[in-house]
């Protein structure tokens, strides 16, 4: 009896046992989770995904560089730590090279000439002269002018900061009948009513800056620099405190003659022609010159 009675137990129970076995592997179960999980972790790309595939716009390609008639000679008088000033006149070629040309007012020294090539940087605004380690040679390109940066390159400041400024001269060959009379390269033509011979005079040349009232230019053989004074209403126009360098070259009368005849001047008069003269009173002009000529 008790052998039967254990034999059914026994029996019941394995076959309860056998009744709650799951339908699928337990590994098969656990595969269909994780797919599960993995699924759910995963969101569809949205906007900010689109957004951060998409190409970056190209910033505004206008730069000095190619938006600006930036080739040409520019001039102005700097201001100077132990000097009047500096008489500066660079030309920028559409080669890459220039020409820069200094002279310190006040002293007898120079002019100083330096021809190299110039560089633009990333930004297509500013310019870095070659060669011209240890002094400044960075400008920043405008219109009609260049800024002058310190030797980092960054924002002269300061009260003088606004002088720091060299102005674009009137370019060779595209002059019209009237150029304004600050700014303008004046090419020396005519002297006492007699033409400047080629061979000595070639050079000459005179150039007002607006800025600082400095007259600076070349009078044949040496660089030469002055003050002016200027009333436009009334044609009012004289120099002072003319100074030169100090070169003694072959010949001398041309230079000689446009110095004496600088300081007798009291007027001016712009023709229809283009050429500016420089007179005294009434009398026929001591000095003409043409705007922008070689």
């Amino acid at each position: 009896m008790y052998f039967h009675d254990t034999f059914l137990f026994t029996g019941l129970n394995n076959q309860m046992h056998s009744s709650m076995k799951p339908p699928f592997p337990t590994g098969a179960l656990c595969l269909l989770g994780c797919l599960f999980l993995l699924g759910a972790c995963s969101t569809p790309a949205g906007p900010t995904d689109e957004a951060a595939r998409a190409p970056t716009p190209a910033p505004d390609a206008h730069t000095s560089r190619n938006a600006l008639d930036w080739a040409g000679t520019y001039s102005g008088t700097v201001p100077c730590a132990d000097c009047e000033g500096i008489a500066t006149q660079l030309t920028l070629n559409t080669d890459g090279t220039y020409t820069l040309r200094t002279a310190y007012l006040g002293k007898n020294t120079g002019p100083f000439v330096q021809e190299g090539s110039f560089t633009w940087k990333d930004d297509g605004n500013h310019i870095v002269l070659q060669g011209n380690e240890g002094r400044p040679g960075i400008y920043q390109v405008g219109e009609e002018r260049l800024i002058q940066r310190d030797l980092e390159g960054k924002p002269i400041t300061g009260d003088l900061a606004d002088r720091y400024v060299l102005n674009k001269a009137a370019t060779p060959g595209a002059v019209s009948a009237k150029q304004p009379l600050e700014g303008t390269r004046w090419q020396l033509v005519e002297v006492m009513g007699k033409p400047v011979p080629v061979s000595t005079g070639a050079g000459a040349h005179l150039i007002l800056t607006a800025q600082d009232k400095r007259a600076a230019g070349n009078a044949g053989c040496n660089s030469f620099f002055a003050g002016y004074e200027l009333d436009e209403a009334k044609g009012v126009l004289r120099f002072t405190q003319a100074g030169s360098t100090m070169m003694a070259c072959p010949d001398m009368s041309v230079e000689d003659a446009f110095m004496k005849a600088l300081q007798q001047v009291d007027n001016y008069t712009l023709g229809e022609d283009g050429r500016l003269s420089l007179n005294k009173g009434r009398m026929a002009p001591l000095l003409r010159f043409e705007a922008g000529a070689k």
